[in-house]
């Protein structure tokens, strides 16, 4: 496989290594390089994970405009449990599974869930927290806290955190963001 390393400003330069270890097994075709298109400069690796590092407000359904997130911004300032990266537990355009053609590379959103039932539902994700722990949680654990500013009704992204420091707005209106609500 010919990958490369990334600049912010320039195409990678091939490298010859195996990337496999950066993705997750069940998102064939990743990592890939997204270059720019039309008006978007993206120029970024699509690794097939959801990162939160650096959010400082999540958009949701219940807080369209945003509300204080509880991302890792600084790690020395983050709670252990705060959620730094998740297994891609997205539904896209209205559906599980990906696939789902954009002028993007299709890769992108193919094999969403990573992990699925029969009925391509989500069972559940793999998730990295501040503190360098790791563990596997249900899908009727996890919450769609946030997604990109733009894509609130077409790209909605599904983790769990423990909701004991979130804003009170916020907990009061869980239930409502809950991922099964959105099945």
């Amino acid at each position: 496989m010919v990958v490369g390393t990334c600049s912010t400003l320039t195409r990678p330069t091939p490298l010859k290594i195996e990337m496999r270890p950066w993705t997750c097994l069940n998102r064939p075709g990743l990592p890939l390089f997204e270059e720019g298109f039309g008006e978007y400069v993206m120029n970024q690796w699509i690794i097939g994970y959801q990162y939160f590092g650096g959010i400082t407000n999540w958009r949701n359904p219940a807080f369209p405009d945003g509300i204080p997130s509880r991302s890792p911004i600084k790690l020395a300032q983050s709670r252990p449990g705060w959620c730094l990266a998740a297994d891609a537990v997205m539904k896209v355009g209205g559906f599980w599974g990906g696939g789902i053609m954009t002028n993007r590379a299709s890769a992108i959103f193919d094999n969403l869930p990573p992990h699925r039932n029969s009925h391509r539902s989500p069972t559940g994700g793999n998730e990295v927290f501040a503190d360098g722990s790791a563990r596997w949680v249900k899908f009727e654990e996890m919450y769609f806290l946030t997604t990109w500013p733009g894509a609130l009704n077409s790209r909605q992204a599904f983790f769990y955190q423990d909701p004991n420091d979130f804003d009170p707005d916020l907990a009061t209106l869980l239930p409502t963001l809950a991922g099964p609500v959105f099945q």
